[in-house]
């Protein structure tokens, strides 16, 4: 499913327009941030401590999808053509054939749903087939 249209937009921009601040302006901002001024003014705290912790959960939740996709998906260049795409040098119809050379772990990073079988392997194999758009493990 791909991604929806973002729907946040930037607070201000730098310049002297309506919505926009000057980049000492900015400076400013960032430093108070940087000091955690937020956190030590008591009035303000009590205002905005709801507002905190929501970014703070925010920022948790983004710093977990930037490791997921370090982690899971790589650096990129998966696409039909690319080098670990579906139809790359090493992807799952490479030269080595749908599941990689004899005795050797196949490249799953370029696995799609077009190269997976959708006849059920010898049980325990551990290879992955499509039963009627469910992926399951033989």
């Amino acid at each position: 499913m791909p991604l929806d249209t973002a729907k946040q937009e930037d607070m201000f921009g730098i310049g002297d327009g309506d919505g926009q601040i000057t980049e000492e302006r900015e400076t400013y901002i960032k430093g108070r941030f940087d000091n955690n001024d937020y956190l030590s003014d008591d009035d303000s705290f009590e205002t905005l401590a709801p507002m905190i912790y929501q970014m703070q959960m925010v920022s948790k939740e983004l710093s977990e999808i930037r490791r997921y996709l370090e982690a899971e998906v790589g650096d990129g260049a998966k696409g039909e053509s690319g080098n670990t795409g579906a139809r790359g040098a090493t992807g799952a119809r490479g030269a080595t054939g749908s599941q990689g050379a004899a005795g050797s772990v196949p490249d799953m990073r370029g696995l799609n749903g077009n190269s997976i079988p959708t006849r059920a392997p010898k049980k325990g194999s551990g290879d992955l087939w499509n039963d009627r758009g469910t992926v399951k493990i033989g």
